[in-house]
């Protein structure tokens, strides 16, 4: 009969999907010769599967070797991680032990080091894991210059953990050349689909939802996975369960609260934008950022290099974060998005006549991603590109093409194949023109490809029996001069999948359209609705339906005197600022004739303060308004030394509360977690410390009562 612990064994196994090219990594670094030793040491965020990639090595060893894994994370002493050692060691009765004299005499960590030793030369090699070193604080430093030099090259060493091993390590006597840092990627399309069909998720729609939330995140992923199973797939596309797995994210991803508020407010601004850089953040915040600051920030394992100087967020994080901000604070939202769009025009106005393509290309593409719905952001902005490189296709490349696009069709929705034959028109468009078709290749192997193709008398008479673009060829003439263009086909292979067709859109999006009629026609579910808030102009009448079921819907945009950069609408944020919310209701709301207004009460003017803490010392009407509830109703005090005198007191009694009794330690950190540093909802600063609501309700309403007879106790005394 199978133990528990042999069933979850199982099911890890059974459920472990992706990193193919990880563990042909470290199976590599096994059969590698003395000479050539390295530590591998793998890093991310929180979730993204380090401890989940070791075990699943350690399983298809099969036994072969001895194995030994050890978390570092929680030691603060030599010691700890040498007593998990010898717990270990346990296992493996038949390892020879140590001297009695070296357990005794010898400085820590000696004797196991020995013990390991002699039985990788006895066995001629093993296996070590140390999961979690980057956090282990003093241990690291001990393991780096201390234990791990004891250890003979035939001990093959992978540690994981959520940094790279810095530059300490990297430059410490003895190391430089012999560290390799490997960054854990989101697993792809073809991983989610491969786990959700293990799972026993077979719809493709609910699948790719799946996708679309988790981001490939693995714990997202099984979260999501979880959910559906319990729940029903109904209440997670309802959004009911998203909440509380968000907050389980949040956690695991923020390390428990650990991260400063300034972090916080930059990671949600940054989550806004496609890429940033510390100019751009500091508009978007209207605040300046110190250095130590943001060099904290771009240290983070979900923030990532990203072009010349920038930065960008990792995808599902990026997508939760701004989620979560457009929840709890849509007016921040909507100023932060409203600010980095005046930066991003500003930038552009300031383009000079020699600066090169790729950087208007990459305004093009910042402006494309802020003003975006949520389908095009996650679907179309996805991956870094990295390890891919997009070109003309050649005639030998056209088979692969074509058997391409056929697979695409039937892995995006509606999930139907292609029966109106575009892809028997490929290889005489290529012909036309070779350039039209481009394709993205990974090792030298076509993974996708997008063609964009010169709608000339030639063109138009190759597809003059192409059902899908009669209707258009019928009602809109060529253009004379022969700047009109046709966004025509694209395909992926989903195993590469989001990289690659974010690769592709972004290379087609971002390339110099200026001058042209720009015309596609799109039978994905999808697409056509995102392009037409970008600018295009939807054609309802150059529409298909094909017998099969497809639905080609049609839209163009003009740019033969105009830049695209200018042609992407903004409105989009100026109905979300007509439709926004007033600030200061108490403020907006105008009493009813022979009715007196109401006068907010202590605990309604604090609840306002601290959620303008940040920026107090810019809203005068609330200042005025608190200056009104002071004896003599007005201090005479300039408003930005008063909101400086606000803050100062705020801050010293949330202070205080923390050296205090228990319930006053609580509740300083409730109004610190949801007001200061705005980490979500009521219902995740809840789940943050484990409290039922109606405790956290309770705990909440006392320490504001407390915080506003203090601060109005010590307003009225400073004056």
């Amino acid at each position: 009969m199978k133990s528990v612990r042999q069933l979850l064994n199982d099911l890890q196994q059974k459920r472990f999907v992706g990193r193919d090219k990880e563990l042909a990594l470290m199976t590599q670094e096994l059969e590698n010769n003395e000479a050539a030793w390295r530590l591998h040491h793998f890093h991310g965020p929180g979730g993204i599967g380090k401890s989940a990639l070791l075990r699943a090595f350690e399983r298809t060893l099969q036994g072969e070797d001895i194995v030994i894994y050890v978390n570092v994370r929680s030691f603060e002493h030599p010691v700890h991680f040498a007593d998990a050692l010898q717990d270990e060691l346990h296992r493996y009765p038949s390892i020879p032990q140590a001297s009695t004299d070296l357990h005794l005499h010898a400085p820590i960590g000696v004797a196991e080091a020995d013990r390991l030793n002699r039985l990788a030369d006895q066995r001629g090699r093993l296996v070590l894991m140390l999961d979690g070193i980057d956090r282990g604080g003093p241990i690291a430093a001990w393991l780096r210059d201390h234990w791990l030099p004891q250890l003979t090259t035939r001990i093959k060493v992978f540690t994981a953990g959520r940094y790279p091993l810095n530059e300490e390590w990297i430059s410490a006597a003895g190391w430089i050349g012999m560290i390799r840092n490997i960054r854990l990627s989101p697993l792809t399309k073809f991983d989610i689909d491969r786990y959700t069909a293990i799972i026993g998720i077979e719809d493709q729609a609910l699948r790719d939802w799946v996708k679309l939330f988790s981001g490939g995140i693995p714990l997202a992923l099984s979260l999501a996975c979880e959910s559906i199973l319990q729940h029903g797939a109904q209440s997670f596309l309802a959004g009911t369960q998203m909440t509380t797995i968000i907050a389980m994210m949040d956690r695991t991803l923020f390390e428990d609260g650990q991260q400063p508020a300034m972090v916080k407010r930059l990671l949600s601004a940054a989550s806004l934008i496609w890429w940033f850089d510390q100019d751009l953040l500091e508009e978007m915040l209207g605040e300046t950022i110190m250095r130590s600051e943001m060099c904290e920030f771009c240290s983070l394992p979900y923030v990532m290099p990203f072009g010349p100087g920038g930065y960008s967020i990792l995808d599902g994080v990026r997508r939760w974060m701004n989620d979560e901000l457009v929840r709890r604070a849509p007016d921040t939202c909507l100023q932060y998005k409203k600010r980095a769009l005046r930066a991003v025009e500003r930038r552009w106005r300031m383009l000079e006549e020699g600066d090169s393509e790729s950087k208007k290309r990459m305004l093009r593409l910042q402006k494309l991603y802020l003003l975006s719905d949520s389908f095009m952001q996650s679907n179309h902005f996805a991956g870094d590109g990295d390890g891919f490189d997009i070109q003309q296709a050649t005639e030998t490349d056209l088979h692969a093409v074509i058997a391409i696009y056929e697979r695409s069709m039937t892995k995006l929705p509606p999930y139907l194949p292609d029966d109106t034959g575009q892809q028997a028109y490929i290889h005489a468009i290529w012909r036309q023109d070779p350039g039209s078709i481009r394709v993205v290749k990974h090792r030298g192997l076509p993974v996708g490809f997008y063609a964009f193709i010169q709608l000339n008398e030639d063109v138009r008479a190759i597809m003059a029996d192409n059902n899908a673009l009669r209707g258009y060829f019928e009602q809109s003439p060529a253009d004379p001069d022969g700047n009109e263009y046709m966004f025509w086909l694209l395909g992926t292979v989903i195993e590469y999948d989001p990289d690659v067709i974010g690769l592709l859109i972004r290379d087609m999006l971002g390339m110099q359209l200026t001058g042209r009629i720009v015309f596609t026609s799109i039978p994905v579910v999808g697409p056509i609705e995102s392009i037409c808030r970008l600018g295009f102009e939807r054609l309802p009448w150059a529409d298909y339906r094909s017998p099969g079921g497809l639905h080609y819907k049609a839209a163009r945009i003009d740019l033969r005197g105009d830049d695209f950069f200018h042609r992407i609408p903004s409105r989009e944020l100026d109905r979300e600022s007509e439709s926004a919310p007033e600030r200061f209701p108490l403020l907006a709301k105008k009493p009813e004739p022979l009715v007196q207004p109401a006068v907010p009460d202590r605990c309604q003017l604090v609840k306002l303060m601290l959620e303008n803490y940040h920026r107090l010392n810019r809203e005068h009407a609330l200042l005025s308004l608190i200056s009104n509830m002071l004896p003599g109703q007005a201090t005479g005090e300039p408003k930005e030394r008063f909101a400086a005198r606000i803050t100062e007191v705020v801050a010293q009694f949330l202070a205080a509360q923390v050296e205090g009794k228990q319930q006053e330690q609580l509740q300083a950190r409730i109004l610190r977690l949801f007001y200061l540093e705005r980490i979500g909802s009521h219902e995740m600063v809840a789940s943050r410390l484990s409290m039922p609501m109606t405790t956290y309700y309770r705990h909440l309403k006392k320490g504001t009562r407390k915080l506003a007879d203090h601060v109005f106790d010590q307003l009225t005394a400073g004056l």
